[in-house]
This record gives C-alpha cells, sequence and structure tokens, in this order.
C-alpha cells in the first residue's frame, strides 16, 4: 500500500457555497470530461481571481482557486463574486519519489496498485481541506483524463467561521451559513453516469444541494412568545446579546441548597449542568459535528467575550452569540488558551486554539477593550511569560508585556478604570511565596490601538507592600518600585497570591496556603484580610471574579478551589462575608475556569484535573444576574443528600 505521505494527490472537488438560505435553493451543475475544456474556463469566470488553495499546476485552464480554507492573514479579493459552485484542489503530494501512472501507483518497491476508471481510491487518493470527518471518509474517483487522474464529487459547505463541512452523497448537514448568519440545513445529492465504452470511456456527474433556513426548538419553554428579530438585518453597532424574554414570577434557584446530584456534581436547587468538553476528545458542535482538534488539557482559568468578529457584508457572523475562552495550564510546551464560540442560544457551534506551544497556563484575566491576558505559571524556574490574546483568533498574540521582565509564576490578572478618559491601571499576581503583586500604569492612553498599552515600556511599575495592624486582619498598604523590599513583605503577608479582581475601588485578591482574601480600598490604602473557610468552603482558594445578582442590588465574589473535600464553586456575598456553594464536585480536587455568559444565562466551570468543562443553567430561565435566594449549608446536609444519590 501507498505511504500516507505519497497518499495525497491532486484532484478536484465541488464546492457549493450556500447563499440565501432563507429561500430553498437548488444548485445543479453538470460537466463532461470530454468538454472539460471549455467548462474549465467557465469556472474560471466564475470564481474570479483569489488564492491559489492547493498546488500549483493542479488543474489547468481553472485560474486561481477560492481557498477551501480562509486563514487570519489570507485575503481574498473583495471583487471575486461569490460562487455558487467552485472547484477545491486536494492538497499536492508530499512524496515525489512515488510515480502516478495511468490510474496507478507504483511503490516505492516497485510494485503497482491498479485502479478501474470511476472506482473508488481509497486512502491512496482522498479530498484534503474537510474540517469534518477523517480524510478517508472522502476517498477520490479513478479519473485517467482528469488533471491528477482523479475527482472527488462531495459537496463542500463553507459555514461561518470558515470550517469546509465535506458532505457525502444523501447527507444532511446543519451549520451557520457564513452569508445570513443563520442556522441552515442543506441536503448533498451526487450522481455519476458512466457513458460509452471500454474504449472511449466518459462520466457524467451531477451534484444537486437544496438549502433553507433552519429555526432551532428552544433549549427551554421561554417564559413568553419569543420577539422575532431578522439576522440579515442592516449591520448593528454592537452584537445582540438576548432576545427579552419576561421574568417569571417564581424563581426557582437557591444558592447553597445543594439537593441535586447530576453528571457528578452535587448542585443547588434550581440548576441544571451539562458537560461541554473533555480533555483529550473533540467537542461536539450544535450541528452534530465534532471538532477537527481534542480539547485541551489541564483547563484553567477562563472569561466570556461577545463574539464580535464581521462577515463580508459588515454584519456580526454571530449575532447574540459569545466566545469563553479557557486557559491550559498543560506543561512542557502543551499549553496555550483554547476558546469555544457559541450562538445566541448557548449551543457551541467552533473550538479553535488561539494560543498554543506555551506552558502552564493559569487563571489570567480579561483587559477593558476585550483581550485575555494568560500567564505561564513557572514555578521551576520563574521564567513564565505573560501573553496578551485575542480571543477571536484574529490577532496574532503578542508576549511583548511590559512588565515581564526576566519572567515570573504568573497567576491572576485584572484592571481598574474608572473612566474612558483616565489611564488604566493593571494588576497581576505571582503564585509563589515571594510572589509580589505588581501594578502598572501606562504613561498613556492609546484609544487608536489600547492593545498596545500593556507593552508600553515607559510606563510605571510598582509593587505591593502590606502594613498590618497588631492583629494582622487589616491595615494599610503602599506601593514601591523596589522588587526585593515587595518579595520579602508579600513572603511575611501574603504568600502564593492567587485570584484578583477589582469591583470599583476595592482591589481583592485571594493566597491559596493560607486561605485568606485581602481587599484593598484603592481610593483610602487602607486594607482587610479574612479567612476564605466556611461552610463547605474547606480547600484552597484559587480564582476569583466578581459578578452582581439580584439586579445589581447583591455583589457576589465567586471563587473556585483547591484541594478541597468535593472541591466545588463558591459565592460570597459582599455585604455580610457569608460564603454560598453553588456547586461541588465528586471528589474532584480542583475547579477554575469561572465564568458567566455575556446574557449571565450560562455558567461555566472547569475541573482542572480531569479536564472536564461544565455548563450550568437555571430552570427558571433566569439570568445569574437575577434574582437569587441564598441558604447556607453545612456539610452534613450536602453529605445526606449525596449518600440519598
Amino acid at each position: 500500500m501507498a505511504s500516507i505521505a505519497a497518499r495525497q494527490v491532486f484532484a478536484i472537488a465541488l464546492f457549493l457555497l450556500a447563499t440565501r438560505p432563507a429561500v430553498v435553493m437548488g444548485v445543479r451543475f453538470v460537466k463532461e470530461r470530454n468538454q472539460e475544456a471549455t467548462r474549465r474556463n467557465l469556472f474560471a469566470d466564475k470564481i474570479g481571481r483569489g488564492t491559489r488553495g492547493g498546488a500549483a499546476g493542479a488543474a489547468k485552464g481553472l485560474g486561481e482557486y477560492v481557498p477551501m480554507r480562509a486563514r487570519v492573514g489570507t485575503t481574498v479579493p473583495s471583487a471575486a463574486p461569490v460562487p455558487t459552485v467552485a472547484p477545491v484542489p486536494t492538497a499536492s503530494p508530499t512524496n515525489f519519489t512515488n510515480q502516478l501512472t495511468g490510474c496507478s501507483f507504483m511503490e516505492d518497491d516497485g510494485s503497482v496498485v491498479t485502479f478501474d476508471e470511476g472506482e473508488s481510491m481509497g486512502s491512496y487518493s482522498t479530498l484534503a481541506g474537510c474540517d469534518n470527518g477523517n480524510p478517508d471518509d472522502f476517498p477520490c474517483l479513478c479519473a485517467a483524463d482528469e488533471p491528477g487522474q482523479t475527482f472527488c464529487p462531495y459537496c463542500v459547505f463553507r459555514d461561518a467561521f470558515d470550517d469546509n463541512l465535506c458532505q457525502q452523497d444523501g447527507s444532511l448537514v446543519q451549520f451557520i451559513s457564513s452569508e445570513t448568519n443563520a442556522l441552515t440545513e442543506c441536503s448533498c445529492s451526487i450522481m455519476v453516469e458512466q457513458v460509452g465504452d471500454r474504449f472511449d470511456v466518459t462520466f457524467q456527474y451531477t451534484i444537486d444541494s437544496t438549502c433553507e433556513e433552519v429555526t432551532p426548538e428552544p433549549t427551554t419553554t421561554p417564559t413568553t412568545s419569543p420577539t422575532s428579530e431578522s439576522t440579515t438585518a442592516s449591520p448593528t453597532t454592537a452584537p445582540v446579546t438576548d432576545a427579552p424574554t419576561g421574568p417569571p414570577t417564581d424563581p426557582t434557584f437557591v444558592m447553597g441548597r445543594l439537593n441535586k446530584v447530576e453528571n457528578d456534581l452535587t448542585l443547588s436547587e434550581g440548576l441544571n449542568s451539562r458537560i461541554i468538553a473533555k480533555a483529550f476528545e473533540p467537542l461536539t458542535y450544535a450541528t452534530g459535528v465534532n471538532s477537527t482538534i481534542n480539547f485541551h488539557r489541564r483547563p484553567s482559568g477562563g472569561d466570556t467575550f461577545e463574539d464580535t468578529r464581521r462577515n463580508s457584508a459588515g454584519g456580526f457572523r454571530n449575532p447574540g452569540g459569545w466566545v469563553y475562552v479557557s486557559s491550559s495550564d498543560a506543561p512542557s510546551g502543551n499549553g496555550g488558551v483554547g476558546a469555544l464560540t457559541f450562538d445566541r442560544n448557548g449551543e457551541l457551534v467552533n473550538y479553535q486554539m488561539v494560543l498554543d506551544g506555551t506552558s502552564a497556563n493559569s487563571n489570567g484575566g480579561r483587559t477593558p477593550w476585550g483581550s485575555w491576558v494568560s500567564g505561564e505559571r513557572d514555578l521551576a524556574s520563574l521564567g513564565g511569560k505573560i501573553y496578551q490574546v485575542d480571543p477571536m483568533g484574529v490577532r496574532e498574540a503578542s508576549s511583548n508585556i511590559a512588565w515581564t521582565g526576566d519572567g515570573g509564576a504568573w497567576e491572576g490578572f485584572t484592571y481598574r478604570w474608572d473612566s474612558p478618559q483616565d489611564i488604566p491601571t493593571f494588576y497581576m499576581s505571582e503564585d509563589f511565596v515571594f510572589g509580589a503583586i505588581r501594578r502598572f500604569t501606562p504613561s498613556e492612553i492609546n484609544t487608536v490601538d489600547p492593545w498596545l498599552m500593556l507593552e508600553d515600556v515607559e510606563g510605571d511599575l510598582s509593587f505591593l507592600v502590606l502594613q498590618p495592624d497588631t492583629d494582622a486582619s487589616s491595615g494599610t498598604f503602599t506601593w514601591t518600585s523596589e522588587i526585593q523590599i515587595a518579595r520579602g513583605n508579600a513572603a511575611q503577608n501574603y504568600p502564593e497570591a492567587q485570584g484578583i479582581d477589582v469591583e470599583d475601588n476595592i482591589l481583592s485578591f485571594v493566597c491559596r496556603g493560607i486561605r485568606q482574601l485581602y481587599q484593598l480600598d484603592l481610593d483610602e490604602g487602607t486594607y482587610n484580610r479574612t479567612s476564605t473557610t466556611q461552610g463547605l468552603m474547606e480547600g484552597e482558594p484559587n480564582e476569583i471574579r466578581y459578578a452582581t445578582a439580584n439586579n445589581g442590588e447583591t455583589t457576589l465574589l465567586y471563587m473556585t478551589e483547591a484541594d478541597g473535600r468535593r472541591s466545588g464553586i463558591h459565592a460570597r456575598d459582599d455585604e455580610d462575608g457569608i460564603i454560598y456553594t453553588v456547586l461541588e464536585g465528586f471528589l474532584q480536587p480542583l475547579t477554575a475556569g469561572f465564568a458567566l455568559s455575556p446574557n449571565g444565562k450560562h455558567m461555566y466551570v472547569s475541573f482542572k484535573r480531569d479536564g472536564t468543562v461544565f455548563e450550568i443553567t437555571r430552570d427558571d430561565g433566569l439570568s445569574f444576574f437575577d434574582t437569587i435566594t441564598f441558604e447556607a449549608t453545612d456539610a452534613v446536609s450536602a453529605m445526606r443528600v449525596i449518600l440519598g444519590h
């Protein structure tokens, strides 16, 4: 058999791009090989001049190809018409020592494998560039007179995320259309007819496709009739976050009343859970298609961002959708940041790595302009870098962060920006005994490209120094430019700093080993320190995130947990200091990646060591920003729920 490197042979497939899917569309194209020169000239006229998508010279007379997969940095001229049917080349051979003669492969040992005209060539020749399935799922057929001596009769649909969905005869596929941003279902029908005798064989093949817009069933019963909104309207100035539904009169979520066991989680009353991703496994999209790459190992810090990507018409590609970023704490160059894209209904539609090749990316945090800051937690040599990452995967990640210095064991990131006219201030923690909290202020505001403010080498860098009172539960603080002074102070007063966040003028961070929460009043220069060990929060505090509830009347500080009896997600009421438990895992040693979707209806949490990401929603259909009832839970009550399961 031919080697894997030798099986990629030049071929032509038919590319069907769904256009105007709101109306049933019929695309029909008939090609006879004995008229190939005429047909190819017509093809060249249809597709215009784009970027070559395959090997040079693979198909003579076809001109430049519209690429199968438009990658970041690849530009297709706007003047090129959108093709209804366009050819797609397979990848070129990577082993030129093998010779192709007729419909035969000559192996390295001189043996020959021969295929009859029209016969499937199996793994010797497959359609390249498909983002679904395996290459062997799409074998090409022997066609001795074709360029590359093959043709590949498949439908290929491009979705809103530039993924190519290859389909076989008789199949159906659902995807988000790149033209209308609507859920679309397309069928693929292929007929191949042999014409002539064995001395003069020609093939006529017909590809038919019909596409129509699909209205998905709601994941939960809406509380009121949903409003109608067109996704093909004129571009808006901001993404749609959610269509309003009237709130129910009786909210059912009781935070802290753990009475439901599901997916190896113990949940508060009124919550549901589902598994979104597992390490080492592909993710399944709402269309039923699997991701082309497996989910990353050791999911760590995360947050959500409104999907701001635009389509060619200037509208939003995924209106109302969002991206959940998830850092990977995997070591030895296996870390990075993954990005999971959800549509406005919270259904998964895409997964990609927006940063890879790094190590031990831990907590991180968002910037006010919508980038994600992820640091390497290098505890061995303190040489970790900090990266600024685009959650959309459009802009290349940068490690030119001004305060990185010689590196560190980076953990959490946050900022304070009181108004757009002010210069923002950024804070970052380090996860080791001598890790001092860093404060960085750029030298000036940059409204043209705020991304560059984190790279401003002229900015001011300083380090936190605490001055505790006698009982060490409160005190004052200052900032110093001397890192060694701050390191000694950190070891004495706030070792192993972890998650960090800002709410108004309060900078909060936690220290894992001593299980303490620090809250600094940035305006007054004072701070308080309290224990995080309370109720079911028995382990070490890890990540923290502020969010409001009860329509803005309650401020909660959500905390993830490491090495607890059954680590979970907890929330501290900022007014009375009581810690309530949202959920717990069964003997799960470390939670991370807490985030709420922009509309507040979807909570995400990962269990780092087994690599599972969960989505948590409310039975009542409300968001986590809406009305919440609280109830403290003791360990005995929680154990009864588990034993009764």
